[in-house]
């Protein structure tokens, strides 16, 4: 993409049958209803700005090829395949100057991971990011606003943060095969809010091994957060 895009809803769906790479300088605009199946390995690089803003009920869908209950039977088989994690590659934001993409009320499922995001402050709110072969979210030397998303059955973790200082409030991170949210490198998030407020809960429960994983040397803030008990 070269030039400034907007991309309304299609009949049934848009098939990236290779890369999509948004350049920098440009923005891609989805419009709310837009269903988006990508093959196997490939991706949406993010070098300019992704404007994907919905609003519940008229969600954005990036989904398989294979996917029948978004846009229909885009393959044409029946019922002959279904989809499964790491049926195409992930949102890629990459670098500080993608920093003005968000992704609001949009549904991410089967990819290798939802989002993988290096380097860009993004905003990623309201949305479902499920079933991915790795991560919901995987995050590197960046920290975007993450909020309002339920993001489960992710077959590693729900959120990987390396080198982050993301706030994460309102979310809900369940039913992530081995941990909830896992930390790295220098990150530092906010999990919750620093006085605790209930406006910024977060539900973090039933995942695999662990709902919350500190693997840096940083005190962190986490708390309102629903751990899956009243203790």
């Amino acid at each position: 993409l070269y030039n400034s895009a907007s991309l309304p809803p299609p009949i049934t769906a848009y098939v990236a049958i290779d890369n999509v790479t948004v350049n920098s300088g440009t923005t891609l605009l989805i419009q709310p209803t837009t269903v988006v199946k990508l093959l196997p390995n490939k991706y949406l690089y993010i070098y300019g700005t992704l404007t994907a803003r919905a609003s519940e009920g008229n969600e954005i869908v990036f989904t398989s090829f294979k996917d029948d209950e978004y846009g229909g039977d885009t393959n044409a088989d029946g019922n002959s395949t279904s989809p499964a994690p790491n049926d195409w590659g992930y949102l890629y934001p990459i670098g500080m100057g993608r920093s003005g993409s968000v992704i609001d009320y949009a549904i991410i499922r089967y990819g290798q991971y939802g989002i993988y995001d290096s380097g860009s402050d993004l905003t990623i709110r309201n949305s479902d990011i499920s079933s991915s072969y790795y991560d919901g979210i995987y995050v590197y030397n960046a920290s975007p606003s993450i909020t309002g998303n339920t993001i489960e059955s992710n077959r590693r973790y729900g959120i990987y943060l390396d080198s982050s200082s993301s706030i994460l409030t309102n979310n809900s991170i369940k039913k992530n095969n081995n941990y909830g949210d896992y930390l790295t490198g220098a990150s530092q998030p906010t999990i919750g809010s620093d006085p605790p407020e209930l406006s910024n809960w977060n539900d973090i429960f039933a995942n695999g091994t662990y709902n919350l994983y500190n693997n840096t040397s940083n005190d962190i803030i986490a708390t309102p957060v629903y751990w899956g008990t009243l203790e």
